[in-house]
C-alpha cells in the first residue's frame, strides 16, 4: 500500500515540475529567464506563453504539470505506456491506476484488458 504524502513532499514535487517545465519554456522560446522571479511569476509567465500560442506539449507533459498551471482543462494527459489485464475493483487495478496518477497518464487506456472475457475466465462461468 501507498504511504501517505506529507504536505512538504507535495510542496517539494511541485517545485520541481515547475523548474522542469521552466527550463523547457526556458529552452523552447529562446528567453534568457531571470533568478530573481518567483515561482508564481514564472507560473504567470508560462501560463501566458501558452494563452499566446506557444504549443503546449513544449512545456507540460503530464496532467500534474498542467494543474500546477491551472490549465488542466486544456491538457489531455498521455496514454499509459502498458496496458492491464487486471479486473476492476482489484488490489492489482487500483495499484496500477495509483502509478498512472503519480505519473500523470491517462488512468484507462483503450488497449487494457476485455474485462467481461477477464472476468469470466476467471470465475469460470
Amino acid at each position: 500500500m501507498m504511504e501517505p504524502v506529507k504536505g512538504s513532499d507535495c510542496r517539494k514535487a511541485r517545485a520541481e515540475r515547475l523548474a522542469r517545465m521552466w527550463g523547457r519554456y526556458v529552452a523552447a522560446s529562446g528567453f534568457p529567464g531571470d533568478p530573481h522571479l518567483t515561482d508564481n511569476q514564472k507560473r504567470h509567465i508560462l501560463r501566458a506563453a501558452i494563452a499566446g500560442g506557444l504549443e503546449l506539449g513544449l512545456l507540460v507533459t503530464n496532467a500534474l504539470e498542467a494543474a500546477d498551471l491551472e490549465i488542466s482543462k486544456d491538457f489531455e494527459p498521455p496514454l499509459p505506456a502498458e496496458p492491464t489485464e487486471a479486473l476492476p475493483g482489484t488490489m492489482a487495478k487500483i495499484q496500477v491506476l495509483a502509478e498512472r496518477a503519480e505519473a500523470g497518464r491517462q488512468l484507462f487506456a483503450p488497449s487494457d484488458g476485455p474485462f467481461l472475457e477477464s472476468w469470466e475466465r476467471e470465475s469460470g462461468r
